[in-house]
């Protein structure tokens, strides 16, 4: 199911040429983000490593993974809703065996800096982790 919504995502955003037209997109997609209560925005679920404020509290309930995450960056926001649209609801052994291959396929790997990039790697594996994932990316 994971890579379905990868391939999703690469189909919207493979419809915008021009990378300002994605980054537009992305920061659009910040305002799809569910909000993260702000009882759940503590300096505990402040996620380190990232040059913006990211905050992501992780659920586990029925065996499923679930995400509520922020950021204080509209871009950053728009990225994290993009893995919430991946991981969110999903099982835990879906979520840990997930392979992440959209930021390759759409450029974003490429456009992005590398310290947004690594950021948004270790966001991935911090819900991986959570989820049992044993081999990290």
């Amino acid at each position: 199911m994971t890579e379905e919504k990868q391939f999703a995502i690469i189909e919207e955003l493979s419809a915008f040429e021009d990378w300002m037209d994605r980054y537009t997109y992305l920061i659009a997609c910040a305002a799809e983000l569910p909000p993260m209560p702000e009882e759940h925005k503590t300096k505990e679920t402040l996620f380190p490593g990232c040059a913006s404020k990211v905050w992501l509290f992780l659920s586990r309930r029925d065996g499923r993974i679930f995400l509520e995450c922020d950021s204080d960056s509209l871009i950053v926001k728009g990225l994290l809703s993009l893995y919430y649209r991946i991981f969110n609801g999903e099982t835990a052994e879906s979520v840990a065996g997930t392979r992440l291959f959209f930021e390759k396929e759409t450029g974003l790997a490429e456009h992005l800096p590398p310290d947004r990039l690594n950021g948004m790697a270790a966001f991935a594996n911090e819900v991986r982790r959570f989820a049992g994932a044993t081999e990290l990316f």
